[in-house]
C-alpha cells in the first residue's frame, strides 16, 4: 500500500469512496460537499495538501488538511475503506498529515465531526486530539457539532 498527495488520475475512486462511507454507512444525504469534485483546488494549495493511500491502484483511504492562516489547519475528509479498518491505515495518514503540518509550520490542528462517527471520535481522542467545545472564528464549521483540537 502507498500513500500519497492526490492526484485527479484518482477522483472517481475517492470521490466513490468518500460518499460510499457518508451515504453508504451513514445515511448522510442532501449535504452540500464542493470540495470532493474540487479536492486540488480546495486542499493543495497555501501549504495545505490532501493524501490517498492506494492499494493495487484503488483508492482505499483519504485524509485532507486546509490550511486556515495563524498557523491553524483542518483536517478533512479521514476516511479507511471498511476492508482496510483496523490495519493501521488511519494512522499511517494521520501520520503523513502530521509531518506535512510540522514541515509547514503548523502550531495547532483541529477538525469537527458528529457523535454518530463513533470509532472516528475514538480515533482522534486516541491520537491526542483534545474535545473543545466550538472551532476558532478562523476555521470553518461545516456543520459539525463535535469538535477537536491537537497541537504540533
Amino acid at each position: 500500500m502507498k500513500i500519497f498527495p492526490y492526484s485527479d488520475k484518482y477522483k472517481d475512486q475517492t470521490i466513490n469512496l468518500i460518499l460510499g462511507i457518508l451515504e453508504g454507512e451513514f445515511h448522510s444525504f442532501g449535504i452540500e460537499r464542493p470540495d470532493l469534485f474540487k479536492i486540488s483546488e480546495t486542499y493543495q494549495k497555501d501549504k495545505g495538501n490532501f493524501w490517498i493511500a492506494v492499494e493495487k491502484e484503488n483508492v482505499v483511504g483519504t485524509i485532507g488538511l486546509r490550511n486556515c492562516d495563524n498557523n491553524h489547519g483542518l483536517l478533512k475528509r479521514l476516511y479507511v475503506d471498511k476492508n482496510f479498518r483496523g490495519t493501521g491505515l488511519a494512522s499511517k495518514l494521520f501520520t503523513t498529515l502530521v509531518k506535512f503540518g510540522k514541515e509547514n509550520n503548523y502550531k495547532e490542528i483541529f477538525l469537527g465531526t458528529s457523535e454518530k462517527m463513533v470509532a472516528a471520535n475514538k480515533f482522534y481522542l486516541k491520537t491526542g486530539f483534545k474535545r473543545i467545545d466550538s472551532l476558532p472564528a478562523d476555521i470553518p464549521n461545516h456543520g459539525d457539532t463535535v469538535f477537536y483540537k491537537i497541537n504540533l
